[in-house]
């Protein structure tokens, strides 16, 4: 009997664990944002929307969103530069 219970309880932590992992973001660099606009919007649009419902991102998706943005900025600010020459 308490072998059966060890096994079933250890079934649960090994599945759990293995659940927690899935939602994770994979972690992009800049150089990936740079190089695909389409993500870059993406990601942005998705950090805001958790930012107006009063989330703070964490983990991955935090980076990502830091990451996004200071590309986002780099993006913008070459823009003005350009304009200005």
């Amino acid at each position: 009997m308490l072998n059966i219970k060890n096994t079933a309880i250890t079934a649960t932590l090994l599945l759990s664990a293995l659940l927690v992992g899935c939602g994770e973001d994979k972690l992009m660099t800049a150089s990936y944002y740079k190089e695909n606009p389409k993500a870059l919007e993406k990601i942005l649009e998705k950090c805001k929307a958790e930012n107006d419902k009063g989330y703070k991102p964490e983990g991955n998706f935090g980076e990502n969103c830091s990451t996004a943005r200071r590309v986002r900025d780099r993006i913008m600010m070459q823009r003005i530069r350009d304009n200005v020459r």
